[in-house]
């Protein structure tokens, strides 16, 4: 009992340092990836509950000593939720790609209201109502000028489109949730194998192939948008629009990683050759979500190895305990 509850006061006296550490200049960005890293420890070694709490004493240091309750506020979102939620991912069973999407929605479920109280606290605009202003200062910029109509109807529209986005955007949270707890579970991997710590590793986003279930949702969510009434500003258009752009995101990442496989059959292209493929295709994401598409729909046709030859090789290539 006793070493579970010192090591425990230890981590989040730890991640309270690095989150500390943040503002040293240059090494600050250092601190900052390091600053959940200790609760995913305890979480992984100790279970859910002592995380929490871990989490819960680390906010209090942060705001008896840094800046109060705004400033232990800023440290649980993100890094105390992204670390507790790590922690748990790294307990569960199933495929890597399963436990991110899990943490991600958690982590989106926790991430939209806690930003939105943080806004009111510290006595913030609201997110939506600060861009319906830029929308509106764009519009006014643009009506100046001497446009023609159908140009000035397209302005409208696309105006329109957006206000209806920002009133509820949950796909720029899912996005952001996602990136939190993709880096936090590759960073602690990384440091958990230096401790000699053996945990699953981050699923390669090179491997990633689009579910057949998005490119069902994809256009689902159009067809429903349109259903709603389109750009009219409700809530329901709102979701269902949001829905729409994350499926497209997703869907134009699956194209970004057939592509790579085109190139590359037999091994991941490098990083930096496919990150530069992902900038060439952001322009062209028509093509990229026709190749995603096309990639899993023939893919999802092709005729499937009977299950003993399927598990055949698994049988022959035992896994690794640990892996």
């Amino acid at each position: 009992m006793a070493r579970p509850v010192t090591e425990s006061a230890l981590m989040a006296a730890l991640s309270f340092l690095f989150f500390l550490g943040s503002s040293i200049p240059l090494l600050g960005v250092f601190f900052v990836l390091l600053c959940p890293v200790p609760l995913t420890l305890v979480g992984l070694r100790h279970g859910g509950r002592r995380s929490v709490l871990s989490c819960a004493c680390a906010v209090f240091l942060v705001s008896v000593v840094i800046g109060g309750p705004v400033q232990g506020y800023l440290f649980l979102v993100p890094f105390g939720l992204v670390g507790v939620i790590t922690g748990w991912m790294l307990t569960q069973t199933g495929s890597a790609a399963r436990t991110i999407l899990m943490g991600t929605l958690l982590m989106t479920l926790a991430v939209t209201p806690a930003v939105t109280f943080l806004e009111k606290a510290i006595g913030l605009q609201d997110f939506a109502e600060q861009s319906k202003q830029l929308v509106k200062s764009v519009i006014e910029a643009q009506s100046r000028q001497s446009l023609p109509p159908e140009a000035r109807l397209e302005l409208e529209q696309m105006v329109a489109t957006l206000t209806t986005a920002i009133r509820f955007p949950l796909a720029p949270f899912f996005l952001f949730s996602m990136f939190l707890v993709y880096v936090n579970h590759l960073v602690s991997y990384k440091v958990f194998l230096r401790l000699g710590i053996t945990v699953r590793a981050p699923p390669d986003p090179r491997r990633f192939r689009l579910p057949l279930w998005v490119v069902a949702l994809y256009p689902i969510m159009w067809l429903g948008y349109a259903r709603a009434g389109g750009p009219n500003g409700t809530l329901t258009s709102s979701l269902l629009l949001n829905g729409f752009f994350l499926a497209g995101q997703l869907t134009w990442l699956g194209g970004v990683t057939a592509a790579g496989r085109l190139l590359s059959p037999d091994r991941p292209v490098p990083v930096p050759a496919c990150l530069l493929l992902a900038a060439v295709l952001l322009p062209l994401m028509p093509f990229a979500i026709m190749l995603g598409v096309g990639e899993t729909v023939f893919g999802a046709l092709e005729p499937r190895p009977p299950l003993a030859a399927r598990e055949q090789p698994a049988a022959a290539n035992p896994p690794v305990a640990g892996s």
